[in-house]
């Protein structure tokens, strides 16, 4: 799925922005549809603190993490389902952190092909390696339905 770059938010650049469900593992009803910054120097994604705490989920442990305005600080650990447009879900075990987006890093985005266009200023997320091979097998199996 394409997505444009946001340029109105609150990071100085124009920023890869996307919506990505999300909800408590085993709790797939109370999936919730939130933005998210792709955020390709993240090894951890991140999600609001308030979103945790609404779910009242609890934390497996604590991680040192520099967030990207290169603050250091430590933040509890949770696991969390999360699903991009077009993808299979992915259970991770993600930190908080005190903004209202979800910071996107590599654990999510190992399982995907990240493709930006600067120069139309869009990107895509495709699930798997996004070769052309992989790419036809999903459009020949989606045009089979």
């Amino acid at each position: 799925m394409k997505f444009r770059y946001e340029s109105e938010t609150p990071f100085s650049q124009p920023t890869l922005l996307c919506t990505v469900s999300t909800w408590p593992p085993g709790r797939v009803r109370e999936r919730v549809a939130i933005p998210a910054v792709v955020d390709t120097g993240a090894d951890l994604t991140l999600f609001p603190d308030s979103l945790r705490r609404n779910w009242n989920i609890e934390s497996v442990g604590i991680e040192e993490i520099m967030l990207p305005d290169l603050k250091e600080i430590e933040t509890e650990l949770f696991s969390m389902v999360v699903q991009l447009p077009g993808w299979k879900p992915v259970a991770i075990l993600a930190g908080v952190h005190p903004g209202a987006n979800v910071l996107m890093g590599q654990d999510i985005l190992q399982h995907g092909t990240l493709i930006a266009n600067g120069v139309r200023q869009e990107f895509e997320l495709i699930w798997g390696d996004g070769s052309l091979a992989g790419r036809l097998g999903r459009l020949l199996r989606s045009s089979q339905r």
